[in-house]
């Protein structure tokens, strides 16, 4: 169950400069140096703590989470702090002061409630230096996000292995202009993130998913001067809870096909066919079924290959009738027993016939289901081994300048 998140590496700092209206950037070109970070420095801190997360949707690959944000900052005393309204999906914050820092959710599928907002406080009552004081902002926001940014490729691989599939679930907060905010760069503050919600509440809405692992970092996706976007991310990796599909998909298919062995103590060939062709529509109507929770994907997943495999399963075994009823009719095995003696081996011989194929095909569906099931039951031991030793892990948490470069 090992999963990898994309990464980038810390670029160089840049030089910041004093000013009468604040601190600005005194340089964005690729060759500027690296410096020592003084009391002077925008940094822009931000933190998540999140509360809740509900409603995965595996259809529409959309969630919704509750959760706030700390924001922290140097800030001249005369700065404002009010907060204005609209906020869209995507679009950004609107506010009466540009003091405040801007931000959207880039990964916003509807519009986005703030639900309450702090006016920013002093963090620390003392000077910070030039005039400028540490501010804490916090805003409380409850939004529905998707799964993925590429919808093609990245669906197709996160439900591969369904039902045993793990996603992430990211809130993405990225924050525009950086430069013309005055912020000489991004970072997450590993003192304000917090999951301890979501992994303790038994409300916290994670009913058929359980929480893997919580990573919070900064990612640069485009780290150049005119178009630098950081992106502060929560990511909360989930596993599907499998005990649902044990019980109520993979028993019964392994019940249907257990009975439709049944089909070799008929003597007629329709009667035979009738009942695997009836196991057959079984199964095709518990495929549907799992199939309408999910997105539209391109390759087969795992729960998919298992069907599949019971439609071989199936497919010769229907062919095994057929065959039996040829030799039927070619007069190489009898269906009754010859009173005179002679006949006697014949019948046995029809008898033999059913019983190989029988246990044949009833060894090869047991393996089939044996196979399958001990899979489930084990990635579902795994899972809730993994959930009870879940932190938020601090060595992801990273630091990136908004310069032109590598």
């Amino acid at each position: 169950m090992s999963d990898s998140r994309p990464s980038s590496i810390s670029q160089p700092l840049i030089k910041t400069a004093s000013t009468a209206g604040g601190l600005e950037l005194s340089s964005l070109r690729p060759e500027s140096k690296a410096m020592e970070w003084d009391e002077h420095r925008r940094v822009l801190r931000l933190g998540l703590a999140l509360y809740r997360m509900w409603d995965i949707d595996d259809a529409k690959c959309t969630f919704c989470a509750d959760f706030r944000i700390h924001a922290t900052w140097l800030a001249l005393p005369d700065e404002g702090s009010n907060l204005g309204s609209g906020m869209v999906a995507g679009g950004d914050v609107s506010r009466t002061s540009p003091q405040i820092p801007e931000w959207n959710f880039a990964n916003a599928v509807d519009d986005v409630a703030v639900v309450d907002t702090d006016a920013p406080r002093l963090l620390h009552p003392q000077s910070k230096g030039a005039g400028a004081l540490s501010r804490l902002w916090t805003c409380s926001v409850r939004y529905r996000g998707t799964f993925f940014r590429d919808h093609s490729a990245e669906q197709d691989e996160a439900f591969r292995k369904f039902p045993m599939d793990s996603h992430h679930l990211d809130v993405v907060v990225r924050v525009p202009r950086v430069h013309q905010q005055q912020f000489a760069a991004v970072e997450a503050d590993p003192t304000r993130n917090s999951c301890d919600a979501i992994l303790t509440r038994k409300d916290a809405g994670l009913v058929d998913f359980c929480v893997l692992d919580v990573s919070a970092w900064v990612f640069v996706n485009e780290p150049t001067a005119s178009n630098f976007k950081p992106d502060f991310i929560m990511s909360v990796r989930v596993a599907r809870r499998a005990k649902y599909y044990l019980v109520c998909v993979y028993l019964p298919l392994v019940v249907i096909s257990l009975m439709s062995l049944v089909s070799f103590l008929m003597d007629a060939l329709s009667d035979r066919v009738n009942l695997v062709l009836t196991a057959v529509l079984c199964v095709v109507a518990f495929k549907f079924t799992v199939a309408s929770r999910l997105p539209i994907l391109s390759n087969a997943t795992h729960l998919d290959r298992y069907i599949g495999s019971l439609y071989a399963l199936f497919v010769a075994m229907t062919l095994g009738h057929v065959v039996r009823h040829i030799l039927l009719l070619r007069g190489d095995i009898v269906s009754a027993v010859d009173i005179g003696g002679s006949g006697t081996g014949e019948a046995w011989d029809i008898v033999s016939f059913d019983g190989i194929a029988g246990l044949a095909y009833g060894a090869l569906s047991v393996v089939l289901h044996t196979a399958a099931v001990v899979q489930l039951y084990r990635y579902e031991q795994f899972v809730a081994t993994a959930s009870s030793r879940v932190v938020l892990r601090g060595n992801e948490y990273k630091r990136f300048s908004p310069i032109n470069g590598k």
